[in-house]
């Protein structure tokens, strides 16, 4: 990746500038907008090609299906501030995404139950 430091200070700017939007209130529609756009890029660019050379491995589809849902709850924020025909399309995404990723968590959660957090602090 070219520029990789510019990148850096780029992305944690644009992190910032998002969390101080959604806390203040200000330009919310476009603050989820971007940040679940850049999510999702994130999912594309960084994590999909991992998981395509490794397509057993859980916790990458682990890592896919966070981020993912990231993204969907940015776009349910950014549908909540807007109007018309985007909202209920954000909305819907958002909602889907974070329902794969909860179907998800739920399968792994009984078939991996050695591995959940309740059965490691028994031990």
């Amino acid at each position: 990746m070219p520029w990789r430091l510019f990148w850096a200070y780029f992305v944690g700017c644009a992190l910032l500038a998002a969390s101080v939007s959604i806390a203040t209130k200000i330009q919310v529609r476009w603050s989820g907008l971007l940040f679940g756009i850049m999510m999702f890029a994130f999912v594309a660019m960084l994590i999909i090609p991992g998981v395509l050379a490794r397509p057993r491995d859980r916790f990458a589809w682990t890592l896919v299906l966070r981020e993912s849902s990231f993204a969907g709850g940015a776009w349910i924020l950014a549908g909540n501030a807007m109007r018309g025909q985007t909202k209920s399309k954000l909305i819907t995404v958002g909602r889907v995404l974070i329902a794969i990723a909860a179907i998800f968590y739920g399968v792994e959660h009984f078939l991996h139950p050695r591995t959940s957090p309740e059965s490691r602090s028994k031990n």
